[in-house]
């Protein structure tokens, strides 16, 4: 009996096949962990998605403190698109990202058509002239950047940003509120 299972540990499959019960035993307590990770470390690439989307965050509630709609309420349409948002996020998080990010670049547009910026111009073109303009502060073109990065990178590269529902709502929820401080511009 022995010699059967010394045999079996020998042979140039069963390790790999030892591995992979022990994975499959222990997925639910592995999946309960993947949350936590914030960093998947590649050859040339380690995003930080969560702990950037922290950081800017942070930032976004001094610069967006004056934010009433926010304090005050949403107003019914933006509460249930930010009610799709949640759910887009619980499916799929990366294109709850994407979506979130549409609003801000609108509003982005519109107001370089308030303030005679051509219509073609890119969103980072039209940030710097309204900033030129002396429209927009510094520090919410700074949020804006800072989001603008943190989107590109989920949308480049989404199976290495470690995207979680958690992560989308909150780009979302900073996304709502940079898009309606832009509006307000």
């Amino acid at each position: 009996m022995l010699a059967f299972i010394a045999a079996i540990f020998k042979a140039p499959i069963s390790w790999p096949t030892a591995l992979v019960i022990l994975v499959w035993l222990l997925r639910g307590p592995l999946l309960a962990l993947l949350p936590e990770l914030d960093t998947l470390r590649g050859k040339h690439f380690e995003p930080q998605f969560r702990k950037k989307l922290k950081e800017v965050g942070g930032k976004a509630e001094v610069v967006l403190l004056s934010d009433e709609t926010t304090a005050a309420g949403e107003r019914q349409g933006e509460r249930g698109e930010a009610r799709a948002l949640t759910l887009l996020a619980e499916a799929s998080p990366w294109a709850a990202i994407v979506e979130s990010w549409f609003p801000v670049e609108s509003a982005l547009q519109a107001a370089a058509a308030r303030y005679a910026i051509p219509p073609a111009t890119p969103p980072t073109s039209i940030l710097c002239q309204l900033s030129q303009q002396q429209k927009i502060e510094p520090a919410l073109g700074k949020i804006f950047e800072e989001l603008r990065a943190l989107h590109t990178q989920a949308v480049q590269a989404p199976e290495l940003a470690l995207l979680f529902p958690s992560d989308a709502k909150a780009f979302a929820q900073l996304a709502s509120r940079l898009a309606r401080r832009v509006r307000e511009l």
